[in-house]
């Protein structure tokens, strides 16, 4: 009797899980839920580096291909300044931002307890991604192209 008291407890204490979606380079959306992802900035959609490399659709398909047939969890952390939700995301229990940064693909945020400012720096050494192409951050990227809204994607945390 009481193994499946506990059962049941542990059962409902389990965050919700299921396939996500990627609706822009830093967010996911699970359960109709759409989560920025904790601890990251991400490449504008739009935005292009040096030689025309598209950073923006280069790390939506890295998140795509991380969240591709896999079970998606989101803890959340924070809202934005926007009202946003984020959160720490995983897939089949992999760190989603951390993946991200580890690939170059996105920006440790500064500022963040237990960031991802070594994974960052382990990216920049090897000169994966972001950091091979001479990419701006996100925000001077918008600040120069006016045009593309701070909303357009972009994991972060509060503001």
């Amino acid at each position: 009797m009481n193994i499946r008291l506990s059962l049941l407890v542990a059962a409902t204490l389990v965050p919700s899980a299921s396939a996500a979606t990627v609706p822009g380079t830093g967010s996911v959306t699970v359960d109709g839920t759409t989560y920025g992802l904790w601890g990251i900035e991400s490449p504008a959609l739009a935005q292009t580096c040096s030689g025309g490399w598209p950073a923006g659709q280069l790390a939506e398909q890295a998140l795509g291909r991380l969240v591709d047939g896999k079970t998606v969890t989101c803890e959340a952390r924070d809202k934005d300044r926007l009202g946003r939700t984020v959160a720490v995301c995983k897939a089949d229990g992999v760190d989603l931002a951390e993946s991200l940064v580890r690939e170059g693909m996105a920006w440790a945020r500064l500022g963040m307890t237990r960031g991802y400012v070594v994974q960052e720096a382990q990216a920049a050494s090897r000169f994966l991604g972001v950091h091979n192409h001479h990419c701006e951050q996100p925000d001077i990227w918008r600040s120069k192209n006016e045009q593309f809204q701070r909303n357009e994607g972009g994991g972060s945390g509060p503001e």
